[in-house]
């Protein structure tokens, strides 16, 4: 194998690998990069056994084709060396040359590298870039972080005649997107880590569609010269339909850089072990106020619109912010049931279709 590449193309592709370049792995060939050189080009992979990117480029010089497995620190290391650089294999030891400087380590055998069992997909579906980044944006920030409902650190998808539903619960908080347009040949129901897919977020040229193609355990998402393949995570997923209210007593519209503005402000009055904050809706507008040991905040958001009448709730500031940030539109609008109920926001505008819930914190 032997090849010249610029820094910049091997910087662009360890970007896109994202958090694989430092996962915890269990098998030891996992700490490697697999490098597969072709006439055509170079395609990589690498893998933590649960999620696997696969990419090529031909922003290259192939002067002999070849594979085998990189150590990952090693290709950390290389991204010093400036402008081209060649990539030369002999055996087992692979040098990297820039000028008169050489860089050499021991890689592992190609063929010793996992990879997915190929099978015959089960359905694939396709959206805009735009469209996926809305579903990820609108859900995954409602993903857990603990490990004791392993299902809910996921995003779940729900395929049905009905329509696409996307959705994302922690328990106290959820995100959801649905989709009616597409002709849908097969219902299905997966759940697929929300880290993972956020992460497609940073490596995925958005600008060109995604494709999802779902196997028996696992969905491979296609998108320009990247393959992104995630293990799904089993288990049963919650029935959220039940958590959304039917009908609300109260609802405000409001600004949305206003209203994030004012709470990014109290928040850093917040001590690390409170994100607590307290709406009170009252005729004019929303008082948000904090309250700390050594510290008080408040602020006052006008309303755009208010509909029914006054509330004092308390909530989670972080889960909020994250919900806030979700959307796209200028102005928001905030549905409340009552001061121990769970209340919805959504955008108010046609490109926001989706919809953030949360549960307020008792308080006492």
């Amino acid at each position: 194998m032997n090849f010249i590449i610029k820094q910049k193309t091997v910087k662009e592709i360890i970007k896109n690998l994202g958090a694989l370049m430092t996962a915890k792995v269990t098998k030891d060939i996992l700490n490697g990069v697999l490098f597969e050189l072709s006439p055509k080009g170079l395609t990589i992979t690498a893998s933590d056994g649960d999620e696997t990117i696969k990419q090529r480029t031909d922003e290259l010089d192939v002067n002999d084709t070849g594979a085998c497995v990189i150590p990952r620190d090693f290709l950390r290391t290389i991204t010093k060396l400036t402008g081209e650089m060649e990539f030369s294999l002999d055996g087992y030891q692979l040098t990297v040359s820039k000028g008169k400087t050489k860089l050499q380590t021991v890689v592992f055998p190609a063929d010793e590298y996992p990879d997915m069992q190929a099978e015959n997909p089960m359905y694939q579906l396709k959206y805009t870039g735009k469209q996926w980044s809305d579903i990820v944006t609108a859900t995954a920030y409602a993903a857990s972080t603990s490990d004791t409902r392993p299902v809910l650190q996921g995003v779940h998808i729900d395929v049905s005649v009905a329509g696409q539903k996307f959705v994302c619960t922690d328990s106290h908080r959820m995100g959801e997107i649905c989709f009616t347009d597409g002709e849908i040949t097969e219902e299905l129901a997966i759940t697929l880590p929300g880290k993972m897919l956020q992460a497609t977020l940073n490596s995925f040229d958005l600008s060109k569609d995604v494709m999802v193609v779902g196997f028996r355990n696992y969905v491979a998402l296609f998108n320009s010269n990247i393959i992104h393949t995630i293990r799904a995570i089993e288990g049963n997923y919650p029935d959220t339909a039940r958590l959304i209210p039917e009908s609300y007593s109260t609802e405000i519209v409001v600004a949305r850089q206003d209203l994030l503005d004012n709470m990014r402000l109290l928040s850093s009055m917040l001590n690390t072990d409170s994100s607590i904050v307290t709406f009170e809706i009252a005729n004019n507008s929303l008082g948000i106020n904090t309250k700390a040991e050594t510290k008080n905040g408040e602020a006052y958001v006008e309303y755009e619109e208010i509909i029914g009448k006054g509330l004092k709730i308390s909530l989670n500031a972080v889960f909020f912010i994250e919900a806030v940030l979700s959307f796209k539109s200028d102005y928001v609008r905030i549905k409340f049931t009552g001061p121990l109920r769970p209340f919805v926001m959504v955008g108010e505008s046609e490109d926001d279709s989706h919809l953030a819930l949360m549960l307020p914190v008792r308080t006492y």
